[in-house]
């Protein structure tokens, strides 16, 4: 069993590319680590932020261990989301930051707190 780790850079996607895909060849990860690596990337994708060698290690919070973790997820994700995917990548050369603490909110009334255990419709707050 492979050690659990986290991502140190993290890769929202807003939408597929026109023909449904990522626009990224994938591969399996060395047997000694966990997760997919990014192979190639299609010029369309490139301005998400990812780069060659990048080792995909969560889809959406959700750990991807191999091809069939990944698929499984990103289906779900395809036909669930309506924010995206986040990804979270391992990227040799980058320290590990924490991302800032945001608040959450309702996106149909912008309440927050407990409000949210009775609404599925909320997202985390946007700056500006």
């Amino acid at each position: 069993r492979l050690p659990k780790e986290k991502p140190n850079v993290h890769i929202h996607v807003p939408e597929t590319l026109p023909d449904g895909t990522l626009g990224l060849g994938l591969d399996d990860a060395d047997e000694d680590q966990r997760g997919l690596m990014v192979v190639s990337i299609h010029r369309k994708s490139e301005h998400f932020g990812w780069q060659l060698g990048d080792r995909i290690i969560e889809l959406n919070g959700h750990l991807i261990d191999e091809w069939d973790d990944f698929k499984a997820t990103w289906d779900a994700v395809k036909q669930f989301s309506t924010t995206g995917a986040v990804f979270g990548v391992r990227r040799d050369g980058v320290e590990r930051t924490e991302p800032e603490a945001q608040e959450p909110r309702c996106l149909h009334c912008s309440v927050k707190g407990k409000h949210l255990q009775r609404c599925s419709n909320w997202a985390w707050a946007k700056e500006g």
